[in-house]
């Protein structure tokens, strides 16, 4: 350009010049951006905290579900390789502990003494031999495992296990009823949200970013826009004023606010699933089956774990039997673990003499959760069936069951 104003008349190129300069300096310069009017993709999912969130509304939401004793990864709840910051023992000698989010194996978090004072590992902590009581000169000795209190009562330690909603408190050297549910999350305020932390002791804080409002529990971007914002909880729309009220939670500061919509599922569903084949392996037509109204129950005179669920005119039910309330582990009619146990399966075709026409010769079942009244029965199992009056067989594979305790 200054090449081409080089050829014309000196005056004339300079008047040329300063005119370009002036037009440049007139070009407008971008506004700072306001406020997005979205923040994410429809059906996109990322995780906030142990919650997978799938982005709703057009973008300005998130439908949020508690992963509970999973791990949120990826913007999914998946499975966990060990129970989330649970003590165990490596045989006497060690406490083994699982990772925060339960996604690796657990490591050595301590390893008990062996000299004096010598100690030994019960339930995920490193015991001593020798304790105090509590007499008038020494304070009682008083430790927690992973859900067992220990406290020492002349010379010996004594035992108590917490609930399945309690938690081992040292200080008070007590069970001590959970505050909240490990890693639920909710708002404190407009700017904070709040974690329980993993024993359900109390919330931790966690403050918002500058351009965060905490809704629902977590931290999300705030939304604005010049007109009516989308609502995404009836897909119309609606003026949401200034410190307009949102999980109890007052937002705003001056433009139109999309409001979220309060829908985070607190509760984990009950499942109960099975694969039912005529052979031993499934074809491709036998599909596995979610059973309606699962249920699971500890009955005490008989000892027995009692899981049920069904479909339609369909009923699977295993009594585990007999065995201790919390007991865990593996039994099958090999090992002989719980010689009571019956596994029995109706199909609307009648019972004969009460009794499920469909009844297990053979099993295999796993405890892996057997929590008190109101926590989780989780397990896994599989059969092979025989109909008493037409002697043909049946095979349950694959079954998987996480029902809430009645």
């Amino acid at each position: 350009m200054v090449a081409c104003f080089a050829r014309l008349a000196p005056a004339l190129a300079l008047l040329l010049m300063s005119q370009a300069l002036v037009n440049c300096a007139k070009e407008p310069v971008a506004a700072p951006a306001g406020p997005p009017t979205t923040f994410c993709k429809d059906g996109d999912r990322v995780c906030k905290g142990n919650y997978s969130a799938t982005c709703t509304g057009g973008g300005t939401a998130y439908a949020l579900t508690f992963c509970g004793d999973k791990t949120c990864q990826g913007g999914e709840c998946k499975d966990t390789l060990c129970p989330k910051n649970q003590l165990t023992c490596d045989g006497q000698t060690a406490v083994l502990k699982c990772p925060a989010d339960g996604m690796t194996n657990p490591t050595t978090s301590q390893k008990c003494k062996t000299s004096s004072p010598a100690e030994k590992c019960s339930d995920g902590a490193c015991l001593p031999n020798a304790c105090h009581g509590g007499d008038a000169t020494k304070k009682a000795d008083v430790k927690c495992g992973d859900k067992t209190l220990f406290v020492c009562t002349k010379g010996v330690w004594v035992q108590t296990v917490c609930g399945s909603v309690q938690y081992c408190d040292t200080a008070t050297a007590a069970c001590v009823n959970r505050v909240c549910t490990p890693t639920t999350q909710q708002c404190k305020d407009a700017k904070v949200a709040q974690v329980c932390d993993d024993r359900g002791a109390g919330w931790v804080d966690q403050v918002c970013a500058t351009t965060e409002g905490c809704y629902d529990g977590v931290c999300r971007i705030t939304l604005a826009s010049s007109g009516n914002a989308k609502d995404a909880s009836t897909g119309g729309t609606q003026d949401a004023a200034v410190g307009e009220v949102s999980d109890s939670v007052a937002v705003g500061t001056g433009d139109t606010l999309v409001k979220p919509p309060k829908d985070i599922d607190f509760g984990i569903p009950d499942v109960f699933k099975v694969t039912i084949s005529a052979g031993k392996t499934p074809t491709a037509e036998e599909k596995e089956l979610n059973l309606d109204f699962p249920s699971a129950s500890y009955l005490p005179v008989l000892k027995a774990l009692q899981v049920s669920g069904n479909k339609d005119s369909l009923l699977v039910e295993i009594q585990l039997g007999a065995v201790e309330d919390f007991q865990t582990g593996t039994f099958s009619t090999a090992g002989g673990e719980a010689g009571d146990t019956k596994v029995g399966m109706s199909d609307g075709t009648g019972r004969a003499g009460g009794a499920h026409p469909w009844q297990a010769v053979e099993y295999d079942i796993e405890i892996i959760t057997f929590e008190d009244v109101g926590g989780r029965i989780v397990g896994k199992f599989s059969a092979e069936l025989l109909n008493s009056s037409t002697k043909k067989k049946a095979y349950l594979t694959n079954g998987t069951f996480d029902i809430k305790r009645n």
